[in-house]
């Protein structure tokens, strides 16, 4: 991490067995998604898929941000990524030919659903509207919410009110 110059820290919570560790935000995400290298981490086989599996993400992320993506093409892409996400395990555990998968269907998270099954006709359905879809103005609000919570700035800004615009009556 120092290489690539993102502060990201493990620790072990006391009196538990449970780690925490520092969440990443905005531009450190995708620093550490294009540029991280996991062989510091996992053995070769097993970092070099770990590495395709984020940089393929990172790839889908900056194309879901570009209006001239294909949308047939994306979805094909996602559903490509979601199964190397998925990938199981080979051979039988605690063997020298025991491959360890990636991920449990249980791991997919409602983002990757979203992003796998609705994205496509989300793409499809804004060409020619600049309004923002029901799930992206969620997904932002709760990213924005967690990003200002995590950097306890919630307190420094007052809330939004709330302004009641009555119909009048002719």
């Amino acid at each position: 991490m120092r290489r690539i110059s993102v502060s990201f820290y493990f620790w072990q919570d006391q009196g538990t067995q449970n780690w925490a560790y520092t969440s990443l935000m905005g531009g450190d995400k995708e620093i550490v998604l294009k540029n991280f290298n996991f062989e510091v981490i996992f053995d070769k086989e097993r970092a070099f898929l770990i590495n395709n599996l984020w940089r393929e993400f990172y790839q889908l992320y900056k194309n879901m941000k570009l209006k001239e993506t294909n949308s047939i093409q994306f979805a094909n892409q996602a559903k490509q990524w979601l199964d190397l996400f998925l990938m199981p395990s080979q051979g039988v555990s605690n063997t020298t030919t025991f491959k360890m998968g990636l991920y449990r269907p249980k791991d997919v998270t409602p983002y990757i659903h979203i992003l796998i099954n609705h994205l496509k006709t989300m793409k499809d359905g804004r060409k020619g509207i600049e309004r923002k879809s029901a799930i992206f103005e969620i997904l932002d609000y709760e990213n924005r919410a967690l990003y200002f919570f995590q950097k306890n700035t919630i307190e420094k800004y007052p809330k939004p009110q709330r302004i009641y615009i009555k119909k009048l009556k002719k």
